[in-house]
């Protein structure tokens, strides 16, 4: 039977190190959003998670434009994914 203290001190090195912070709150849905950024980041895959995210707000992009009148501009501002 091996610990698991290696994996429960990751996680708290991960999650308190960015959601612990003085003065610091969170809903829960951020909080997930962070925690998930904190252990790409940690596990080396930030490069993959960026390129898909800028991917799916072309996607975003490309069928507001083909829902849009067309203006010639693209929205200033997209909610978030």
């Amino acid at each position: 039977c091996s610990s698991s203290a290696p994996v429960e001190s990751m996680c708290k090195h991960i999650v308190g190190k960015r959601l612990k912070g003085s003065g610091r709150r969170w809903n829960l849905i951020n909080a997930n959003a962070i925690a998930s950024l904190r252990c790409t980041y940690e596990n080396g895959e930030e490069d993959g998670y960026f390129e898909r995210t800028r991917l799916a707000r072309i996607e975003k992009l490309v069928k507001l434009r083909d829902l849009e009148p067309a203006t010639g501009q693209l929205p200033l501002m997209l909610d978030a994914a």
